[in-house]
């Protein structure tokens, strides 16, 4: 009987983990303006291709603070993950090379973690060596207000601030990711 109830268990959690992150079959269309603008539980609305990404300011994991409206002249990528997150682990490493490749270029990269301490994160950066930054979603709420409901999420956004790319599924390597880049923000040619 144990052994039933640790196995219905053990299903639950995995199925509510499939509902609430980590999804790897999201429908990453955008938004048509025939459709509602999608919104945030606040109600506020959320971000969508084609409009100007909403302001937020976060901390690095070395205590610099970033404010997105801050970088705007250059182009941005935005990639929310979390380090429990299996499908975000395996997109890191085309983030790392892309991050050493693009900035050089002028791209700014903005890696959030979302919803975890800063203890964790520095711990799983340090142990996979990555050298990006990360900025630091330690409640949640820019998450929230982004809407963002899958991780890992990425988000391009051009140097008027206009958001050209929204995918929330993972990067299945390092040419997709740069072939989205370079189709997405072509100021960095």
């Amino acid at each position: 009987m144990k052994r039933i109830l640790l196995l219905t268990l053990i299903a639950a959690v995995m199925a509510s983990g499939l509902l609430i992150g980590c999804n790897g079959g999201a429908d990453n269309t955008p938004t048509t303006p025939t459709t509602p603008a999608p919104t945030t539980p606040a109600g506020e609305v959320s971000p969508e291709v084609g409009k100007v990404a909403p302001d937020f300011t976060l901390t690095t994991l070395d205590g610099k603070t970033v404010t997105l409206s801050g970088l705007r002249g250059k182009p941005v990528l935005i990639n929310f993950w979390a380090t429990w997150c299996v499908p975000c682990a395996e997109e890191m490493p085309y983030f790392e090379e892309s991050y050493k490749t693009w900035t050089a270029k002028g791209l700014e990269f903005l890696s959030i973690d979302y919803n975890e301490k800063a203890s964790k994160v520095s711990a799983y950066m340090e142990y996979y060596a990555y050298t990006f930054p990360v900025l630091l979603d330690d409640k949640g709420n820019v998450g929230l207000k982004w809407g963002i409901m899958y991780l890992p999420t990425t988000i391009m956004i051009d140097k008027d601030g206009v958001i050209k790319f929204m995918k929330s599924i993972s990067f299945t390597s390092l040419s997709e990711l740069e072939g989205e880049i370079q189709l997405n923000l072509p100021d960095l040619q």
